[in-house]
């Protein structure tokens, strides 16, 4: 392989990386926006039912109905859905960090060096980005295992 074909392919990959990282970045933030939304439609909704009953009375009769156990489990936090968002970042931050090393290992090859500056740039950039995600997923572990949501690290139920 030619020197211009190998800077190519380096280039095509780092951009390639900077593009997914990009993708990523948007649909996080986009589930995020929707999620809020439906949040706040969820909670505008329990509190115009709350505002229906006009004494405690009745309240207290709706609440021990089926109905009733049906809203307080509806504002449960889900413990399935917390744990599998820290998986994802532990997922995310291994894979992270994995491509971090690897780009900056390709900076051993024979490159010019604005490729070999592009490549530890872009590499411990990313590694520090997957370092980042592992910490934040253990943080949210050890918060889930102290505000009692988690029975230990191995329990789901």
């Amino acid at each position: 392989m030619s020197d211009h074909s190998v800077e190519s392919l380096v280039v095509l990959v780092i951009v390639s990386v900077l593009g997914c990282a990009s993708a990523w970045v948007i649909s996080v933030i986009a589930v995020n926006i929707r999620k809020s939304r439906v949040s706040q439609r969820i909670a505008d909704i329990h509190g115009k039912l709350l505002d229906r009953f006009g004494n405690s009375g009745e309240l207290m009769a709706y609440l021990e109905g089926d109905a009733g156990k049906r809203f307080f489990e509806s504002l449960t936090l889900d413990v399935r859905d917390s744990m599998s968002r820290v998986l994802e970042s532990i997922q995310a931050g291994v894979v992270l960090l994995l491509l971090g090393i690897a780009l900056l290992s390709l900076r051993a090859g024979p490159y010019a060096p604005w490729i070999r500056q592009i490549l530890l740039l872009s590499g411990v950039a990313t590694a520090a980005i997957g370092v980042g995600l592992l910490i934040s997923a253990w943080i949210t572990m050890r918060l889930c295992q102290k505000w009692g949501l988690l029975k230990n690290g191995r329990d789901l139920s």
